[in-house]
């Protein structure tokens, strides 16, 4: 017969084997594919990544400086950093704007609207915050800068965009960290929380989903118009304890491997600042990248194409609409994760999925085509789960 203190002592070792196994499963979840880096040099074309909307000392809200934030940038393999303080281009005025190392960093403002936040890219001198917003844009264009909207659909009243798209803006953010963490649902955020001491990339992946909303927000402007997307961290690696003193959290380290923009340019980065600052941002304008959440595994290798005759172009371009035009995709060789399905949206609406790679399809109608891909990933509980790796931005028939 056992006693009380027998059964008490058998619930206390099935409690510590159940938690030794669980922390065994966390610490060996396989969320990062571990394959050769490719180079960035594809057929015919380069592949540089790095992040937009970036905080440091100079937001007064924000820890880092641009030497610390580049060192970690260089051992992360980026090719460029661009911030943007809030309400201000000290950092530009102090010349922080450069190479260091062999990442290009660039600097930018994020300008609190009326009307929600906006990223100023490109701009040579500052743009005092009080004016109205049709006036910044005003003064932005003619700097020769553009203006991407932050955070447009973050659930918090004061943070999404709540005005009308002015034709002067260029572009939105699909995926924001924060919005991220912010819509994230209890139970993928205690879960993150329980495999962060453990396993770090898994933790974050937990946090992450699909931006329903963003996309639905981003396919409506460019079934009309030319309107690019992108990837922002927006980190500012810093939470306020009390008064004034703030923990370095999240940490770089942590946040800067997650996800990337991945800019495609005809020709390599010179070395020389003022060409390659001219020539990162015209892409990034044009919409020639898409995003990927690396920490998946690197995307380097994947590529939206489109063909009409012996003409050429890729995301960010635009052909003539009522004509047979070949669209390529090409997924990253070697391609580690599972079971890979690229589908295919047209003004938002998927119109195909396929497995494999090099995939072709042919459309007439005018329109937006993007791509995302999506893959299945391990989850702690043994069964799998599919999350979207890539994002590209669209090819337009007009």
């Amino acid at each position: 017969m056992i006693n009380s203190n027998g059964k008490v002592n058998s619930y206390v070792l099935i409690g510590i084997i159940f938690l030794f196994i669980s922390m065994v499963r966390i610490a060996t979840l396989p969320v990062h594919v571990k394959v050769p880096r490719l180079s960035n040099h594809q057929h015919g074309y380069y592949d540089y990544e790095g992040v937009i909307h970036w905080h440091t000392i100079y937001s007064g809200d924000a820890l880092g400086s641009y030497k610390a934030l580049a060192e970690l940038g260089n051992r992360c393999h980026l090719d460029f950093l661009i911030s943007t303080e809030h309400n201000n281009l000290r950092a530009l005025i102090e010349h922080q704007e450069g190479w260091h190392g062999r990442m290009l960093a660039l600097v930018g403002i994020e300008s609190t609207r009326e009307e929600g936040y906006l990223l100023g890219l490109n701009l040579r001198t500052d743009i005092n915050r009080d004016i109205s917003t049709y006036d910044f844009l005003s003064q932005m264009v003619r700097q020769g800068g553009f203006a991407i909207i932050a955070h447009p659909k973050n659930p918090r009243p004061r943070w999404h965009w709540r005005g009308k798209i002015d034709q002067r803006i260029d572009g939105q953010e699909i995926i924001d960290l924060t919005d991220q963490f912010t819509t994230a649902s209890p139970i993928a955020v205690v879960t993150g929380f329980l495999y962060y001491p453990l396993n770090t990339p898994a933790a974050y992946i937990q946090l992450y989903q699909r931006p329903t909303e963003a996309l639905k927000m981003w396919d409506e402007q460019t079934s009309q118009r030319h309107f690019i997307g992108i990837y922002a961290p927006d980190l500012h690696q810093s939470i306020n304890i009390w008064g004034s003193y703030k923990i370095r959290f999240p940490r770089t380290e942590d946040i800067l491997p997650i996800a990337h923009n991945h800019v495609i340019l005809q020709a390599p980065f010179t070395g020389d600042f003022l060409q390659d600052k001219f020539t990162l941002y015209n892409a990034i304008k044009k919409g020639q990248l898409y995003i990927a959440i690396d920490s998946l595994q690197d995307a380097t290798g994947f590529f939206f194409s489109a063909r009409q005759g012996d003409k050429t172009v890729w995301m960010g371009d635009q052909l003539s609409a009522g004509i047979k035009t070949d669209f390529s995709v090409t997924l990253p060789d070697p391609l580690g994760l599972k079971n890979a399905v690229i589908n295919v949206y047209h003004n938002g609406q998927r119109i195909d999925s396929a497995i494999g790679s090099p995939y072709t399809f042919q459309a007439l109608l005018p329109g937006a085509y993007r791509i995302e891909v999506d893959v299945e990933i391990p989850t702690f509980w043994g069964f799998k789960k599919r999350v979207v790796w890539i994002y590209s931005n669209p090819i337009y028939l007009r």
